[in-house]
């Protein structure tokens, strides 16, 4: 989970392959799923500290072309991360035939993520704004990443985000300060909606809420859609 902030990723395996000598030494790495984000158009995933996004194909070349042989790739976490075993060979590996179909999928979604971010932020605005005109209270939960991208983007209509770390607690965003508060400050807030920043942790947040006597419309990032008139 650190890849995506290295900017020269060739440099850095090269290091990392000086190191790796024995055949038997297991090389594991796991980094956000381009391929995802592209298809949900999620631009609260965009951060302008990642210096690299990768899909499956581009992983794995960047590990044969450095010397690894991939044993395998797979996603996890919900879908949300791309995860690669890998090993150190004796000679470069190919790249497998087929790849140039996945090459192609990742371009046609690149050129559809810039119209379908601005549809889902449009969309989102519209919610948040309804719902601030109809004197309803929105809080997100989840003070971390996708939270301060979202927030930098939409902003003007929410206070406060949740989270249960309490070493956030008390604390504020960066660049849009919203105030991170507890749970428990939900019995007195009283939000009409909360806005799940990752969908995994939906039942979670639920049974929060139920614990905190809380029955406020519940979305997740993921509930986009511009809701009917």
């Amino acid at each position: 989970m650190a890849l995506e902030h290295i900017g020269q990723t060739r440099q850095f395996f090269a290091s990392v392959r000086s190191v790796a000598n024995c055949q038997d030494s297991v090389i594991f790495f796991q980094v956000p799923d381009v391929g995802r984000i592209l298809e949900e158009g999620a631009f609260w995933d965009i951060y302008y500290e990642h210096c690299s996004y990768f899909s499956a194909i581009s992983l794995k070349r960047l590990f044969t072309e450095t010397g690894f042989a991939v044993w395998r790739t797979w996603t996890g976490y919900d879908g949300q991360y791309l995860t690669i075993l890998a090993s150190p060979a004796e000679h470069r590996c190919d790249v497998a035939p087929g790849d140039e179909e996945s090459v192609a999928e990742i371009s046609r979604l690149c050129d559809r993520f810039a119209a379908s971010a601005v549809q889902r932020r449009a969309a989102w605005q519209s919610r948040l704004r309804n719902s601030a005109a109809a004197g309803q209270r929105t809080v997100l939960w989840g003070p971390g990443s996708k939270a301060v991208a979202f927030l930098t983007t939409l902003y003007d209509e929410v206070e406060h985000v949740v989270d249960i770390n309490p070493h956030r607690v008390g604390k504020f965003l960066p660049g849009t300060g919203q105030r991170i508060e507890e749970p428990a400050f939900l019995r007195v807030y009283r939000p009409d909606n909360v806005v799940i920043m990752n969908p995994i942790y939906r039942d979670e947040v639920e049974r929060e809420l139920a614990h905190q006597r809380c029955d406020p419309r519940v979305y997740t990032i993921l509930d986009f859609e511009t809701e009917p008139a």
